[in-house]
């Protein structure tokens, strides 16, 4: 074999052998998106993702960067992320840029949260520290996305938190890097909230409905009176109580009681013991299934 065919052959085997990687959904550059796996709490907004988890592993997620030209492969099944978006609907999904949290269950996408794009048209606003250190939520309006600047990670928000105007989204930097030292309460119809702590209650009132929580943890209690609410790998360390109809919850941990309403979906749920009692669920912590009916 001549040197010249002998380059031949290996340039071929190459190509076959990225086009392999690529088919077996690995980190893909090449197109201007990645794959990779994490916990997904992190992802900033705006960082064009979308985060895809599966139940019974709440610690690992396939994050998605930038706009992949197939479908992306979820375990054994390969899965279309804009056909996800589009046939789920729902606030933000059909928005170019709109990042989203998919759910994956047994190659089927059974649930999709979205977020507004972070664009010119939306109302970003973002939280200050004042002159003693103390991070500030600023006042939302109809519309407005709160964002954590990287300077508030590890600096508690001091003070319970009301949120009401129509469709706020508060997005955090995860739960070890945002995290509210009190409560929560939200009257707020398509409301979301993603990657934060909160060391009080999280409250989801009747005038909330088809709102979302998602990658966080509550070192309280988690009451839901709204309709339509979808929960996506949170940990509750007191009671879980879900009243509204027709939720959806995926890899959601309790430690106190879980109480849901009739028709209420749940995906991977878990019941743990944090024996230790330092807000973090070790595998060894972890209980049973939680199956709803």
């Amino acid at each position: 074999m001549t040197r010249k065919m002998r380059s031949a052959l290996i340039l071929l085997v190459m190509m076959s052998f990225a086009s392999a990687l690529v088919a077996c959904g690995d980190e893909d550059v090449s197109q201007g998106w990645t794959i990779e796996e994490g916990d997904g709490a992190g992802t900033g907004y705006g960082s064009d993702t979308v985060v895809v988890a599966t139940p019974g592993d709440p610690d690992r997620s396939v994050i998605v960067t930038g706009d992949p030209d197939r479908c992306v492969d979820i375990g054994a099944d390969c899965i279309d992320l804009d056909k996800a978006k589009d046939d789920f609907g729902g606030k933000y999904c059909d928005e170019a840029g709109s990042q989203a949290d998919v759910v994956v269950v047994e190659g089927e996408v059974v649930d999709v949260i979205c977020y507004p794009p972070a664009d010119e048209g939306t109302d970003i606003r973002e939280a200050e520290t004042d002159e003693n250190g103390t991070v500030q939520v600023p006042q939302t309006e109809s519309g407005s996305v709160v964002t954590f600047p990287a300077e508030t990670d590890g600096a508690p928000i001091e003070g319970d938190i009301e949120i009401e105007a129509e469709s706020t989204t508060i997005f955090g930097n995860g739960p070890d890097n945002t995290i509210i030292d009190g409560d929560l309460k939200l009257t707020s119809n398509n409301s979301r909230v993603r990657g934060l702590a909160v060391t009080g209650n999280v409250e989801f009132g009747e005038n909330s409905n088809n709102s979302a929580i998602s990658y966080c943890r509550i070192e309280d209690d988690l009451k839901v009176e709204s309709n339509g609410f979808k929960a996506v790998n949170c940990q509750v360390f007191g009671d879980v109580e879900v009243t509204g109809n027709n939720a959806i919850l995926t890899n959601i941990g309790v430690q106190g009681d879980w109480t849901v309403a009739d028709g209420t979906v749940c995906n991977g749920c878990y019941s743990f013991e944090d024996v230790n009692e330092d807000f973090l669920v070790q595998v060894e912590e972890i209980g049973q299934e939680i199956v709803c009916e």
